[in-house]
């Protein structure tokens, strides 16, 4: 067991040299975990960036596909509403020549 580095200075001469070997070789340590601490942080950001490009290309394509789906059920409806337009015009074409019909034929027969 270490003593605390007072009690070593009362009690007997200190290393320095020794105290500086043991300093250095733990700035060594704290530089290669700084290092290995950003090189994570990036390896976590590119991660990161990949997990939300996937969500945002899973959310688009959902987005697609619903509207492809409003698409497919709206199409055949907005088909019977043109349908029953033209229809309506026709019926309203035919009342109309219809009646102008029988008001000319009254017409005729009061003459």
């Amino acid at each position: 067991m270490q003593k605390p580095v007072a009690a070593a200075a009362a009690s007997e001469p200190v290393d320095t040299g020794s105290l500086l070997e043991r300093l250095r070789k733990l700035e060594r340590e704290k530089a290669a975990l700084l290092r290995d601490n950003g090189n994570q942080r990036v390896r976590y950001e590119r991660c990161l960036s990949d997990v939300t490009s996937h969500v945002m290309h899973v959310l688009l394509a959902q987005k697609v596909s619903k509207r492809i789906n409003q698409i497919a059920v709206f199409t055949p409806a907005f088909g019977v509403c043109d349908q029953l337009l033209k229809a309506g015009v026709i019926l309203e074409d035919s009342v109309a020549f219809s009646v102008s019909c029988y008001v000319l034929d009254a017409l005729c027969v009061c003459i």
